[in-house]
């Protein structure tokens, strides 16, 4: 009897909290699936979602933000991902040393996320294609840092060019920069900007750059991430990242308004020429060529994306942008070097193959392109 008793005790108790468990587990792994299959790369433990200035970057009171040292994450973009990798000083490339190697140029890289290399891995990177380019007699160290803009640039110019000592500075300049240059917030990140007074003269503002609270960019938690991708409550806890603005580049109007923007680099009154000017000088002080190109993205999309009209343009030289020819106006006047990728983006794209990650961001072929240009640039500029 006392055997029967226990087995019917069990079969009371027992059984329906196994079953329980049981269909429980199921039922979780059920979930993993759905999500899974529904959030895809959202939901993988390991790939983090966003933009690389909230997965990689830190707060810095001096610039706003930087990339974290010694710091690396696979991202998710779209149906892919990619692989990012930061050396122990931040940079995205290889570790190196201080003191340059002899026989071996060195090329500081100014710019945001489309010189870091947003949407390709390391290894896909346009900095990294042309030093294999070129055999290892130039070293390109990548200070680039995305949502950076001018103004930022120049003041991190200002505090690496003594150490790395450069024998060449290069800008990559994007549309961007003409709408964060003299604001102090960039995507509800903080940053010191340049403020000009009645009399003509500049200061900096906002700095220190107060620390981020509350929902901003980079004071979302780490453990709020990996709760995420535990329990797949992404949409919970780690909200879509904001798509880039689809601007109607076939509206006369959107195409005036843009061109304004761009006319800001030649206007003394503005934060984006005063920047320029400050780069400029820089460099002619440390007597390093400072060379300056435009890097498509949002508003120059027909250089990435076949599915989008070329604005006329004269068949008989090659094709340049309104931005690329407006640089190349602020160079002459300033005193920097300026060369063009559109051509050279422009000629594939015109084929049908699309250069765009899918952000308006080059992928790894239109990197190749830009890459191919830099490495004949630099060649010619360093005596290679």
């Amino acid at each position: 009897m006392g055997q029967s008793a226990s087995i019917s005790a069990w079969r009371r108790r027992g059984l329906p909290l196994a079953i329980g468990c049981a269909l429980a587990a199921l039922g979780a792994l059920a979930f993993e699936l759905y999500a899974r299959w529904k959030l895809g790369p959202r939901f993988v433990f390991g790939v983090h979602v966003g933009s690389p200035q909230s997965i990689l970057g830190e707060f810095d009171a001096e610039l706003g933000w930087r990339n974290r040292c010694n710091a690396s994450a696979t991202i998710a973009l779209g149906a892919g991902e990619y692989r990012v990798t930061l050396n122990s000083r931040g940079e995205r490339g290889p570790e190196r040393a201080l003191e340059k190697r002899p026989g071996v140029k060195r090329v500081l890289v100014l710019g945001d996320s489309t010189a870091w290399g947003w949407g390709v891995d390391d290894a896909q990177t346009w900095t990294r294609l042309v030093e294999r380019e070129l055999g290892g007699a130039v070293e390109l160290v990548n200070l680039a840092v995305p949502g950076y803009g001018t103004d930022q640039e120049l003041w991190v110019l200002e505090r690496e060019a003594p150490r790395h000592q450069p024998d060449l500075v290069l800008l990559g300049f994007v549309h961007n920069d003409t709408l964060y240059n003299g604001k102090s917030d960039m995507q509800g990140m903080g940053k010191p900007m340049f403020a000009r007074a009645a009399d003509g003269t500049w200061s900096v503002e906002n700095r220190p750059v107060p620390e981020p609270t509350g929902d901003a960019e980079l004071a979302k938690k780490r453990a709020r991430r990996l709760a995420a991708m535990y329990l797949a409550s992404v949409k919970l806890f780690e909200p879509a990242p904001a798509q880039p603005t689809r601007y109607d580049l076939a509206n006369p109007k959107v195409q005036q308004g843009i061109e304004r923007y761009w006319d800001g680099v030649l206007d003394p009154a503005t934060a984006t020429h005063h920047a320029l000017e400050g780069l400029s000088s820089l460099c002619r002080e440390r007597q390093v060529p400072l060379v300056v190109f435009h890097f498509p993205h949002l508003v120059d999309r027909w250089l990435y994306d076949p599915g989008t009209a070329v604005p006329p343009h004269a068949g008989d030289t090659p094709y340049e942008t309104y931005g690329t020819r407006t640089l190349a106006e602020a160079g002459r006047r300033l005193g920097f070097a300026t060369f063009s990728i559109d051509a050279a983006l422009l000629e594939v794209v015109s084929t049908g193959v699309d250069l765009d990650c899918g952000d308006e961001h080059l992928n790894a072929r239109g990197n190749e392109i830009v890459a191919g240009v830099v490495s004949r640039e630099l060649r010619a500029r360093l005596g290679l």
